[in-house]
């Protein structure tokens, strides 16, 4: 069935299931940002191999691979979720903000000089191996 507008009205395939009005794609060309995907993985190349369950420091950006990265290979940092992360032997209250210390390569409470890798969903003794962590 063909549309009953003039056919310059729409996009150069008129008998698509859904034509795009020109006016729309004329509007879209003039946008500021396009969304790409969701976020919680971006693609990582690393110069190195990075094995699964790394936290990746980035500058601002903090990361974790799920699966192992082959150096120069395309691979996905994960931005985004709760993770049971390795800690140093503090108390990490319920809510509060979790950094990662590059030097002990462990989640910490102190801000100072380290770099935050987000929330503590759970609270975690001082004896606990790990804290669980939301990102962001």
């Amino acid at each position: 069935m063909r549309n009953q507008f003039p056919i310059s009205y729409f996009s150069p395939m008129p008998d698509a299931l859904f034509p795009i009005p020109l006016f729309l794609i004329s509007h879209f060309k003039k946008m500021q940002a396009r969304f790409i995907h969701d976020g919680d993985a971006i693609d990582f190349l690393s110069a190195s191999d990075i094995p699964a369950g790394n936290v990746v420091i980035k500058d601002k950006l903090v990361g974790i691979t799920k699966l192992d990265i082959k150096a120069n290979v395309l691979g996905a940092l994960h931005v985004v979720g709760v993770y049971d992360i390795e800690k140093s032997n503090v108390a990490i209250p319920l809510g509060s903000n979790v950094y990662w210390d590059t030097t002990v390569k462990k989640a910490v409470i102190a801000a100072t000089g380290n770099t935050l890798l987000g929330v503590a969903v759970q609270e975690a003794t001082a004896d606990d191996a790990v804290v669980r962590v939301r990102l962001g």
